[in-house]
């Protein structure tokens, strides 16, 4: 748990980016604060643009967030307009490493954002502490410069922060987020805007005081900031603009033993010409590299030292399998970070099996099972080989298409044995996985179990419609791994969570298995209720036809007679 000064430094934390001060209100101030869909909890902060509250978003999300208040010094409809447009671009901004912002919205004549609320405050708390660990530092460079890497080169239009600093590099934990992305900029381009000031000048690059930034300014920010966390300073005047070797040998001098390794990267971001200056996805790659060369040789002279004394004793069966237990424990595989960025922001992240939370995180050498599910989207299932520290992978999930009856009527008939070339086409997922399933079961054995692993992998996850996918090939006949015993309760889910086919599928397997036993919906009023709640739901949710169609052949009459198909 956090003690209360933690959390009062994580809430200035929250506001630096946007207030040049932190003034504690009084409970009355937040109090007289509504924003709709908002229930305010307590102020967090005052600036010059305005409060910085801390709330709950109500609604299915129930989250906290913290809202900034922005109160124009001129009722200017054109900032407005602009504000309102750049915010919300900026909250499609999805990376692990970027502060998320929820929403730009308007309240009367207030302008606000809804932000993530990160608790564990800023890298200023941690500096003004101490000097940051160069391992440490190096993490944290490389999670802001990724961040700014998807901004200004993975985006259709670049985005350039302009206000990179210590104070806008808030913690979640030990998750290094880049706040206030953008905002800068925004007030910086309105000229209506009076007295509102872009960026800090101890981090502005020579270009930025002649108000000619751009996103290579943010690199040379970003480079303040590192040798400040490697010294406890900033670079003197003599060394913020670098254009000779003896320049960055004096850089060198003023940073610790190991820390030198990344001056001449540093000295390089110095730089006065922008073009000359390297950009964030470069920079990634070459600290991660600067930082590898001695964890490997560690690692070799370790491995090396523990062969040599055990060479003997490894020939023997039961001393190598115990002596192997222990090594892995002593020396595991070598891991790298791995961060995935999802979209929509209600993904869930499954890493082998396991459940994994949305940031960056290490994963061993060699492959592994990714799985990417959320509520109402086609989930994604691939393996990944890790070789090395690697930037963010980019998992954006579909949309689930609506089921029809044309498509579900030409699958019945496909399994007649007619073509089911076009089945591919079929736009309904849980359909073309079950046509998929039959063509390989025979065709290609290998890529058939590669697909039922996917199925097994997205299920396990909770994915609805590889549940379904799976038990409804197990109906048809079509042998799965486990069957479709262990399935009914994904199958459950799935129709409860919305999907028709399920409903169906759950309505058809009660019929069946009446008439396996040779009962009738009289003798059984339970089933008969049941069986009409279900294809009541399957008629609602875009099966009419079908439903209507499957109730005359059970005996229910309740269902609109008019949605019965023509013989």
């Amino acid at each position: 748990m956090n003690s209360p000064r933690d959390r009062d430094v994580a809430d200035e934390a929250q506001t630096e980016g946007t207030v040049l001060a932190v003034e504690p209100e009084p409970e009355s101030e937040s109090e007289s604060v509504e924003i709709p869909g908002y229930e305010v909890i307590r102020a967090l902060g005052k600036g010059g643009m305005g409060m910085v509250y801390l709330a709950r978003q109500l609604g299915v999300l129930e989250r906290e967030v913290a809202l900034k208040t922005i109160l124009p010094k001129h009722e200017d409809e054109v900032f407005r307009r602009y504000f309102l447009r750049e915010g919300n671009r900026q909250a499609k901004l999805h990376h692990p490493n970027i502060l998320p912002i929820f929403t730009a919205g308007e309240a009367g004549e207030m302008l606000y954002l809804s932000v993530y609320y990160a608790r564990d405050g800023s890298l200023r708390d941690r500096m003004d502490a101490k000097v940051v660990d160069v391992a440490r530092a190096a993490e944290i460079i490389c999670d802001v410069l990724s961040a700014l890497h998807h901004a200004h080169c993975e985006l259709d239009v670049p985005i350039a922060h302009l206000d990179v600093k210590p104070e806008n590099i808030l913690f979640d934990g030990d998750n290094a987020f880049l706040a206030d992305f953008g905002i800068a900029k925004i007030l910086a381009e309105d000229a209506t805007v009076v007295g509102v000031v872009a960026g800090d000048p101890r981090y502005w690059p020579p270009e930025q005081q002649l108000n000619q930034a751009s996103t290579q300014s943010d690199i040379y920010a970003t480079s303040v900031m590192f040798f400040e966390m490697l010294t406890g300073e900033r670079p003197d005047a003599g060394l913020r603009a670098i254009t000779s070797s003896a320049q960055t040998k004096a850089l060198a001098a003023k940073m610790p033993q190991e820390a030198r390794v990344f001056a001449p990267l540093i000295a390089q971001c110095l730089n006065p010409d922008p073009t000359a200056r390297p950009d964030a996805g470069f920079l990634v790659e070459e600290i991660r590299r600067l930082r590898r060369p001695r964890q490997i040789s560690r690692r070799i002279l370790a491995s090396a030292a523990v062969a040599l004394l055990l060479g003997v004793a490894l020939s023997q069966p039961a001393v190598r399998d115990g002596l192997r237990d222990r090594w892995l424990q002593a020396f595991p595989p070598p891991s790298y970070a791995v961060a995935f960025s999802l979209t929509p922001s209600t993904s869930r992240l499954w890493v082998d099996g396991a459940e994994e939370p949305l940031h960056s995180f290490s994963l061993t050498r060699g492959e592994h099972r990714i799985v990417a599910v959320a509520p109402g989207y086609l989930g994604e299932s691939f393996v990944v080989e890790v070789e090395a520290d690697q930037g963010p992978l980019q998992i954006s999930l579909a949309p689930m298409p609506a089921a029809n009856d044309a498509e579900y009527l030409a699958f019945i008939n496909s399994f007649d044995g007619s073509d089911q070339s076009h089945a591919m086409d079929w736009r309904e997922p849980t359909l073309r996985n079950l046509v998929a399933l039959d063509r390989l079961e025979q065709s290609s054995p290998e890529e058939f179990k590669r697909l039922i692993d996917e199925l097994d992998s997205l299920a396990f996850a909770g994915d609805t419609v590889a549940a379904t996918s799976l038990f409804y090939a197990a109906f048809e006949g079509i042998e799965t791994r486990d069957g479709p015993k262990t399935l009914m309760q994904g199958l459950v889910g799935a129709s409860e969570a919305g999907y028709p086919v399920a409903s169906l599928l759950r309505a058809l397997y009660i019929v069946q298995s009446l008439l396996d036993a040779q009962q009738t919906f009289n003798s059984n009023p339970y089933a008969f209720e049941e069986v009409e709640t279900l294809l009541t739901q399957v008629a609602a949710q875009g099966l009419p036809q079908t439903a209507a169609l499957v109730a005359r052949v059970a005996g229910i009459n309740s269902l609109d007679s008019t949605q019965t198909p023509s013989p």
